[in-house]
């Protein structure tokens, strides 16, 4: 049997650390974290990502940008070691969201926001310096104002499942008074930031919001282009194991909403009193339709029992740095 297909879409500006994000990710989640690991479905991008997280530890050197409107990373997903879906992940570049396109090229965007149950936007607020960061002058340096025209735009007319992830890269560099990131502070800054973008999908019922710090490479030996110090990278895998737990939640919703349905047709079908006896003390069991609905009843249940476990783990180890909306 064919696996689920996840579609996952990435946006962010140019230079605000989504290739290094996207390696970091890969090299903690193909060693396996949580229960869940994935790979990459081709080889040699398996490598390719090694390499640069491989470049960056070794040589302190950088991956160079790309001229590329997008890049598609294809993996498969594992939980405890068996396959349970395929990811296909879009990394738009910052030159194919901004750039002035044809009509065909602004459809083909916004059909792919539209396709994918996951959006992350990837915001750094490194380029602010000391400015401000919840201005109308800070938001339009880091142009989360067209990623939520975009986003905007494929919600138009449609309620499918979706996650909003937001991600503030460069996290490391907000530093408390000991020197060590400051996470709280790098989340809570990102909030204020976004602003009501945060909470796009509120009137949606199956749209799911959350914001995160993240740091790809850890801290630097400076606030600016430094050395890497040599701790690991932190909460690079949350984006995508919380893209799942929040799809997951809102299909344990739509259950929920089903199975209060299913139950008010069984409670219509039941026999009446009388027939019910007899059928109790001859042992005649339920009517075809009663039957056919009462199986019905007991696949939901065991599928929101199960569906609900699944979205409890994965949010159980959750960092303490995470805030949620529409939950």
């Amino acid at each position: 049997m064919a696996l689920p297909v996840f579609k996952i879409t990435m946006l962010g500006d140019s230079a605000s650390g989504k290739t290094v994000f996207m390696a970091s990710m890969y090299n903690v989640l193909r060693l396996g974290i949580h229960g869940m690991a994935i790979r990459a479905i081709d080889g040699d991008q398996d490598i390719e990502l090694g390499n640069i997280m491989k470049a960056l530890a070794m040589d302190n050197k950088w991956p160079p940008g790309t001229d590329k409107d997008q890049l598609r990373y294809e993996f498969e997903l594992l939980l405890n070691n068996r396959p349970i879906a395929r990811i296909d992940w879009i990394d738009y570049r910052g030159g194919a969201i901004w750039g002035r396109k044809t009509e065909d090229e602004a459809s083909k965007l916004s059909e792919q926001l539209r396709q994918s149950q996951a959006i992350i936007w990837m915001v750094d607020l490194s380029i602010l310096g000391s400015r401000a960061v919840d201005t109308t002058v800070a938001r339009t340096l880091t142009n989360v104002g067209r990623l939520a025209q975009l986003c905007r735009e494929a919600l138009a007319g449609n309620n499918d499942p979706r996650a909003w992830i937001f991600v503030r890269t460069k996290s490391d560099l907000v530093r408390g008074a000991d020197g060590r990131p400051d996470w709280s502070r790098a989340c809570t800054e990102l909030v204020q930031h976004l602003g009501e973008i945060a909470d796009i999908g509120k009137d949606r019922t199956n749209s799911r919001s959350v914001a995160l710090p993240v740091s790809s490479v850890g801290r630097l030996s400076a606030l600016t282009e430094g050395d890497l110090v040599g701790d690991d990278p932190s909460y690079v895998e949350w984006p995508l194991i919380l893209s799942l737990a929040l799809l997951f939640d809102a299909e344990v919703s739509r259950l929920r909403k089903e199975l209060r349905l299913t139950g008010i047709v069984h409670t219509q079908v039941q026999a009446g009193p009388i027939e019910s006896f007899f059928r109790d003390v001859f042992n005649l069991g339920p009517k075809d339709e009663e039957a056919r609905i009462l199986s019905n009843l007991s696949l939901l249940q065991r599928q929101l029992v199960g569906i609900g476990y699944l979205v409890e783990e994965l949010l159980r180890k959750r960092p303490p740095t995470v805030r949620f909306f529409q939950r």
